[in-house]
């Protein structure tokens, strides 16, 4: 039986395109085994059982910015986790590695390359990750999210496919994905959410936003606050915990939750949303054809690359974060008065969104491996 290898995790950022490849090659060539390689105490050692995929764990850590101590602890794990990698490849004899970003590609990668294994990067982001840039240098094949992105890495190795997302946004109606989470089919939603992780300041900006939201009695909020930020949002805000991680304000119109693992839904349900702009959340949001609003992190240049993007092409609003407590509430009040512009910026998104991403690129592993024709 042959196999193929996928290294991805770190956040849901790199973990869903990996798993969205994963779930086409299955359907694709239901014979190949299909394995992945993680951290273990981030999501992918959770979800990735959970989706009926072996997992395997290698310890990483990202290149410290500054000389210090911390580039021993650096170069150990490296080493370490090239060394793991290299036992579990020689173990699966598999047809292809696949990188889909975070640090754990890197030793997954190098030692594919040490034992002559064909490679293939998924880059998601519009201006590439320093684990992808890295590897993307030795890898045999790179599909990239957005246009233009190809300039990042060797010129006959990259191709844009865009980014993988799951099939259930391909499955879903807006009725369909209300009823999943308990909205009503009537009235409008606003979904907020900061990624798998959450976001404090952009939890503490929309604070400042969310009664101005509440006032129209026909927007209700399901807001995404983090795990370990939704305790204190939901202090701040008077929600009642209702669930575990789950909490209820305004009379059931302000839902808060620190994690959701139906963002799928979430997203088609939404009539508008505010988030960050990690590149699978713009790819989802574009592929359910949804307007936005992008406040980027502020330290991460592939964040703002991805709103970028989209708000050139009128397909979302952009607030940097730095001026999210005062501009962010205004943005929303000025989209959700505005029924026609949000039209537009919907029709604009759904335009851009590559809902068959994932099945392009399986196909394209497949073909490296040589394991389809």
């Amino acid at each position: 039986m042959a196999t193929i290898v996928l290294a991805a995790g770190g956040t849901g950022g790199h973990l869903f395109p990996a798993l969205a490849i994963a779930d086409q090659i299955r359907l694709l060539a239901p014979a190949i085994d299909l394995v992945f390689v993680g951290t273990p105490d981030h999501l992918e050692a959770r979800m990735v059982p959970a989706a009926g995929y072996r997992f395997v764990a290698i310890a990483a850590t990202g290149l410290p910015r500054r000389p210090g101590p911390e580039i021993v602890r650096f170069a150990w794990l490296l080493a370490r986790g090239v060394w793991k990698a290299r036992r579990l490849l020689a173990d699966v004899s598999p047809a292809a590695v696949v990188g889909c970003g975070a640090y754990v590609s890197v030793p997954a990668m190098l030692a594919a390359r040490m034992a002559r294994i064909p490679t293939y990067v998924a880059e998601s982001n519009g201006h590439p990750g320093l684990a992808n840039r890295l590897i993307g240098r030795m890898a045999d094949r790179i599909a990239v999210a957005l246009p233009g992105t190809e300039r990042f890495f060797p010129a006959d190795k990259a191709i844009c496919l865009g980014n993988p997302i799951r099939a259930d946004f391909t499955r879903l109606d807006r009725d369909q994905a209300r009823q999943e989470l308990g909205f009503a089919p009537t009235g409008k939603v606003l979904l907020v959410t900061g990624g798998s992780l959450g976001a404090r300041s952009l939890n503490e900006a929309f604070a400042v936003a969310r009664d101005g939201v509440l006032a129209r009695p026909d927007w209700s909020i399901l807001h995404i606050a983090g795990p370990n930020e939704v305790a204190g949002v939901a202090q701040e805000a008077g929600a009642v915990q209702v669930g575990e991680g789950v909490y209820e304000g305004a009379g059931g119109r302000y839902r808060l939750m620190g994690f959701c693992d139906r963002m799928p839904a979430a997203i088609v349900a939404a009539d508008l949303l505010v988030s960050r702009s990690g590149a699978t959340t713009v790819s989802e949001i574009a592929a359910a054809g949804r307007p936005a609003i992008f406040v980027p992190l502020a330290i991460n240049p592939d964040q703002m690359a991805n709103a970028r993007f989209m708000a050139d092409r009128q397909a979302a609003a952009l607030v940097p974060n730095d001026q999210a407590r005062t501009a962010l509430g205004p943005a929303i009040a000025g989209l959700i008065d505005s029924p026609d512009r949000l039209g537009r910026m919907s029709a604009a998104s759904a335009i851009l969104g590559r809902p068959d991403a994932a099945r392009d690129i399986a196909l394209d592993v497949l073909r490296l491996a040589r394991l389809v024709g």
